[in-house]
């Protein structure tokens, strides 16, 4: 987390508590500058809690056209980057619906968790346990029970589930993006590998992934949402259901091709 980020996991603590939450509904006031607002705050709250409360505020307007419920949700800058589009998770989670239970491993903040809890029996996994705080917050700001939320290193658990769904870090410690599976954390051939341990396996990739880095027999959707191509989605055997497939949201149309 860079030092100059506000929303740091003892704030997100204190939102969680009732004198939090009242401090982010005297924060949302879009029409007053940012530092007005901190210091008429910060004359009943902590500096810090101010801080953390006006840059969450900011961010919730901003996320407004990515998260269906951004203005109940907690993340900060890095991690709204990162975050799939509710109409791309939605997506996904309806495809891996009615496949058994899932394992989403590198949940962050529990965008992709959300959704796959309404299709599916679930639990989150992400090494980062800041971003596992935030995906509990949110499971409760909008209501919705996963089978678990746990803070481990994705790649030294044994598994057991019937479905894994892995979202990598693209970017290295400058704030890079990589176009090349060995650059991810953990790497595209790990992700790939976790079908010999569970069934069906779906990994999220950055739409620019360079052509021989995807596997010959794996499903690889590219979707556009916005106007834009913004991701693309591997799908082992058996829910792949092609070699490509190029899919508009949110009307759903969708082209395959072998």
């Amino acid at each position: 987390m860079p030092d100059a980020d506000p929303i740091t996991l003892e704030a997100l603590r204190f939102f969680a508590r009732p004198q939090g939450r009242a401090l982010l509904d005297k924060a949302a006031f879009p029409a007053d500058s940012e530092l007005r607002v901190q210091q008429v705050l910060r004359r009943t709250y902590p500096a810090a809690m101010c801080r953390a409360a006006v840059a969450l505020v900011v961010l919730r307007i901003a996320a407004g056209s990515k998260l269906a419920h951004a203005g109940s949700m907690f993340f900060d800058r890095a991690c709204l980057e990162m975050a799939s589009r509710t109409d791309i998770a939605r997506h996904r989670a309806a495809r891996l619906a009615g496949q058994g239970v899932v394992a989403d491993l590198c949940c962050g903040i529990g965008g992709e968790l959300l959704e796959l809890a309404r299709a599916a029996p679930v639990f989150g996994i992400d090494i980062d346990a800041r971003r596992v705080h935030m995906a509990r917050l949110n499971c409760e700001a909008l209501n919705v029970a996963p089978r678990g939320l746990a803070v481990a290193d994705v790649t030294a658990l044994r598994l057991r589930a019937d479905v894994a769904y892995i979202d990598p870090a693209r970017r290295d410690a400058a704030g890079r993006h990589g176009r090349h599976g060995a650059a991810y954390r953990p790497p595209l051939a790990f992700a790939a590998a976790l079908h010999r341990a569970v069934p069906r396996v779906a990994i999220k990739l950055s739409p620019a992934i360079a052509d021989e880095d995807l596997p010959a027999d794996w499903e690889a959707e590219f979707l556009s949402a916005g106007g834009q191509c913004r991701e693309c989605t591997l799908y082992s055997v058996p829910l792949s259901t092609g070699r490509r497939r190029a899919t508009v949201l949110p009307a759903g149309h969708s082209l395959a091709a072998a």
